[in-house]
Parts: C-alpha cells; structure tokens; sequence
C-alpha cells in the first residue's frame, strides 16, 4: 500500500482495466477510417473482446475492496458506505450525461426523449425500461447491485463469514459456465439475469481472493479458492478446445464470452499476488473512473470532427497506430481535468461528510 493509502498495485490494474476498454473502443470506431479492420490493433481487442476483460478486471478489483470497506457498528458502518459510495459514482456520472447525449446523440443526428435522460440520472435505467445514454452505464448497474448485495449481508452480519462468500462463488461461475458452453438459455435469479449474475460472483471471488492476501482465508478455503481459479483459468480453455473438437469450430461468440474470464483472472492474479505496480500506471488508474466513463465523449467527438473536416482530408487517411496514440493522449489529458475539478473534490467531500457524527436525538431532548 502506498503512503496515500491506496493499494497502488490495485491502481495500476484499474489502469489496465480501462486501457482495455479504450483500446477496443477506439479501435473499432478508427479502423473505419481508410478501411483498417485488418490491422492488428483492431482484430485482436475484438477477437479477444478486450472491453468484457477490461470490465472484469474492473469486478474483481470491486471484490477486492467493497466489502473489506464496510465495517464498524452496523447503521454507522452503512451510513459511511453510503455516502462516500454515492459520491464516488454519481457526480461524475451526471456530468457524464450531457456530455454523451451531446456527442453520441445530437452529433450524430440521433435524438433522446427526456424521459431516458431523466431515468439516466437513476444508473438503473436498463432496469426500468429505458435505454442507456452510453453503451458503458450497463456496467454501473451490476456495481449497484454488488454495493446493495454487500450492504445487506454487512447488516445480516454475513459479510465476514468465509462459507457465505465462498458459496456465493461456488454456486454461480460454475452453474453459469456450463450454460454458456452448453449453448443453454439464460436463467434469472431474483430478476438478475444469469450474466449478471455471473459479473457478480466474479466480484465475490476477488473478495475470497482478499481474504487470502490478508492471511484470513483457512486451509479448506485456500484449496477452494485454488479450485475456483484453476477452473476459470484452465477449465475455460479447456472447455473451448473440447467445444472446438466436437462441433469443429467455435464461434467467435462463444470465444468473447468465455475467453475473457481466465484472462482477467490471470492478469488480476499476477497483479495482486506479485504486488506489481509502476508509479505512471498507479497514476492513471487514480483516474480510471473518468477514463471509463469519459473516453467515449472524446473520441466520438475527435471522430466527428475529423469526418466533417473537408479541408484537411488527410485526417482520414492516417495509420490506426496514429489515430491510437493521439485518441489516448487526448482521453487521458480530458480525462485528467475531470478528475481534478470533478472527481477528486466529490470523493472528498464524501468522504468528509461521512466522518460527521449522525445526529442523535437525545432521551431529554424528546421529553422537552
């Protein structure tokens, strides 16, 4: 842990996990300029679906460290929780809205009624019926989910115990998995559908993996863990080879659903259990919410500009390697404003506010 008190191998996953995303995003828009999907930057983050890796990196860093914040007395610790939750997600989200509508929607000629925009401000919106401003909010959900699951089992007084967080492991990834490489239908458990599920049973194998690197994991639980994390890293794989030999082909599909799993466990393992970290990339995950939610803004916007540019037509002639760097500088030099002016003061405040006492009525103050 660094002297700021964050877990600066942890940030530097977080800088991995947006990257990821980034790159697939931007890949995908400016490999459309000079007819560049052939090149390598674009089919490898879409082969391997970089953005669902790059979000369950994002889940399993969440596991990591949602449930070891919510301690203390149980209305105290819960009240804490919530505001400083709150004011790590939603600020920045809000601000986010305008700016998507804006340059995914009204640039493009597309329109929104104000009833989606309305519900947006909820981050449950999907859940209500009404479509997402931008394609990343989905993800926001499934941490809603995560942080109210977490809060109750924290109040049940659920949360510590290693059964309860292990059998939450146990008895979705593996259920799920045999549906997907089975070609079954999706379930729903409690309105959840099953992938979302399955997003959130990751969460809580970060939180078993916690457990392990805080020394507060038993022997039984360690030989669990080890099971659970060869299955997703070995097991999937394997499951893809044998799914290739039988219907000799495996569908591009199945590949991106799948594949992603062991390769976020693994890059989230190396990170975690080598204690990597590298001061730039610990930097950067510092503003990897910005980043996430931010880049399409950006580059939707550098997009447009370029396609309406008549007068320096060999803007869309450039090299995707090109476009790559220039998009990423801008997002991160964007993305670095938002978190000073909009981000960082928001988690303080949040973080001060939740330090004030909770106003309590005293027993001669009701009598009075």
């Amino acid at each position: 842990m660094g002297k700021s008190g964050r877990f600066e191998n942890i940030d530097g996953l977080r800088a991995i996990a947006a990257c990821l995303v980034i790159w697939l995003h931007v890949a995908e828009i400016f490999s459309q300029l000079g007819n560049q999907t052939s090149s390598w930057l674009h089919t490898v983050p879409v082969t391997l679906d970089f953005c669902r890796t790059g979000v369950l990196v994002f889940f399993l860093i969440s596991g990591f460290l949602i449930p070891s914040s919510l301690k203390g007395e149980r209305v105290e610790g819960l009240r804490k929780f919530a505001i400083r939750r709150f004011f790590r997600l939603y600020p920045l989200y809000w601000v986010s809205i305008p700016l998507s509508l804006v340059t995914m929607w009204w640039l493009y000629d597309r329109q929104a009624d104000w009833q989606t925009l309305v519900f947006n401000l909820t981050m449950i919106q999907h859940k209500l019926g009404y479509q997402d401003l931008s394609g990343l909010y989905w993800t926001l959900k499934i941490e809603l989910y995560f942080y109210l699951i977490c809060a109750l089992m924290f109040a049940l007084k659920l949360l510590d115990r290693e059964r309860v967080i292990l059998g939450a492991v146990l008895l979705i990834i593996p259920v799920h998995l045999l549906l997907k490489i089975g070609g079954g239908k999706s379930i729903n458990l409690m309105t959840i559908p099953a992938h979302d599920v399955a997003f959130i049973s990751m969460m809580f194998l970060g939180a078993v993996i916690r457990r392990r690197v805080d020394g507060r994991l038993s022997s039984p639980g360690r030989i669990i863990l080890g099971a659970l994390c060869l299955l997703v890293c070995l097991g999937i794989p394997a499951a893809l080879l044998y799914h290739s030999m039988v219907f000799e082909a495996t569908s591009a599909r199945v590949i991106k659903l799948l594949l992603p799993y062991p390769i976020a466990l693994g890059i989230f393992l190396l990170f975690v259990l080598r204690g990597l970290s590298w001061r730039p990339l610990s930097w950067l995950g510092e503003i990897s919410y910005s980043l996430y939610l931010m880049h399409p803004v950006v580059f939707y916007t550098l997009y447009w500009a370029i396609l309406q540019t008549d007068e320096a037509s060999w803007l869309r002639q450039l090299s995707l390697p090109v476009y790559m760097v220039f998009v990423f500088a801008v997002i991160i030099a964007f993305c670095a404003l938002t978190y000073r002016f909009i981000e960082a003061p928001m988690i303080a405040l949040g973080q001060r506010l939740s330090r004030k006492p909770m106003l309590v009525a005293q027993p001669h103050a009701l009598a009075a």
